[in-house]
Formats: structure tokens, sequence, C-alpha cells
């Protein structure tokens, strides 16, 4: 096999992986590309947290009651959108454009899990699967190190503990662990900011 073939199916190998993963995180059952470059895209404009934003969709219904809502999916006063789905969008980058395009995609969201037909509890459950709750956040590894340097290990291992089971939802970890960096570690070189001298 030459050179230009073995890349070429190592190519689609490649993708055929990263769909399937994409509709895992996404709930369906097969890979929908204008939803997911729709969805990426949303994250990537509106700044939201992608690990967040994942874990938040296994938890927002399939069906929408009269009004276009979430049937007892908890509205957040944040633009119409399930309260889940906002926490994991700062509130400054979520304009009435921004929510306007968050509401349409859940919407067409909505629609294929409906067509697909997965009841909810079930999908749910397969997100979870898919999408960790708990992933090793550069500011929290930062924190862990610099308490290990003065000689308190306690927040390593706490961090540690939480990242060996990151599927699980843990109601007794600290909210820390989902949060995004906060504002004066944000652009601190070496935390949030590398470089490839890092």
């Amino acid at each position: 096999m030459g050179e230009g073939m073995y890349r070429w199916l190592r190519r689609r190998e490649l993708m055929s992986e990263y769909n399937s993963r994409m509709a895992a995180k996404m709930g369906l059952q097969q890979y929908d590309k204008a939803l997911a470059m729709e969805l990426l895209k949303l994250m990537y404009d509106c700044d939201a947290d992608f690990t967040n934003t994942f874990r938040a969709l296994a938890s927002i219904p399939s069906a929408e009651d009269a009004d276009g809502h979430a049937d007892g999916g908890g509205l957040s006063a944040s633009r119409g959108l399930p309260a889940e789905l906002a926490a994991a969008i700062p509130a400054e980058e979520l304009t009435e454009e921004a929510a306007a395009g968050w509401r349409a995609w859940l919407g067409a969201w909505r629609a294929k899990l409906r067509e697909e037909g997965v009841a909810d509890a079930e999908r749910a459950a397969s997100m979870k699967r898919a999408s960790p709750k708990f992933i090793p956040r550069q500011h929290l590894l930062q924190y862990a190190i610099e308490a290990a340097e003065r000689g308190d290990y306690s927040e390593l291992e706490a961090l540690m503990a939480v990242l060996s089971r990151p599927y699980d939802d843990q109601p007794g970890a600290d909210p820390k662990y989902t949060a995004p960096p906060p504002g004066d570690i944000e652009n601190k070189p070496g935390v949030c900011m590398l470089s490839c001298s890092s």
C-alpha cells in the first residue's frame, strides 16, 4: 500500500471515530455534521465552556411545550435557554442575538432527538458516558502544583479523587472543579496562557 493510500485510509478512520464520538456527545445515534458544526460555532463564538456545555445537553429534554420551551427543562433568566446550558456560557457573551442562535440550534437538535426516538433517560445516560463532568483544568492543576511546592498535598489529593471518576456526577464535589478559571488567573502566563516554551 502506498503512503498516499495509507494517509487516506487513516484520515477516513480518524474522521469516522471523531464523528462517532461527536454524535455520542450530542446524544445522537447518527452524526449530523450541520448540527455539530453549528454547535461548535456557537460554543466558540460565545466563549462557552465546552466540557460544561456537552454535559448540560444531557440534562435537556427532547420535548418542547407549546411555547417552544423545554418541557420541565428549567428555563433560566438567561434569554430563554435551559438553566444548565446558560450556566456554561459567560453572561456577557449571551447577547440576544447569541441566545437566538442557541434557541434555533436547540430546536433543530431536539427535532433530531425526537426523530431518532431514544428515551431522554437513556440518551442522557449515554451522553454522560461520552462527556466527562470533571477534567484536569489547567488552573486547578496550577493550584495543586503551587500547594504541593509549599508541602501541602491536600489539593492534589482532592483533585485526584474527583478526577478518578470523571463521568460521575459527584454531587458532593466542590463546584470549583467544573468552573472555568477565575478572572485573576485567566491571563496568568504558564496557567491559561501557554507558549511553546512553557
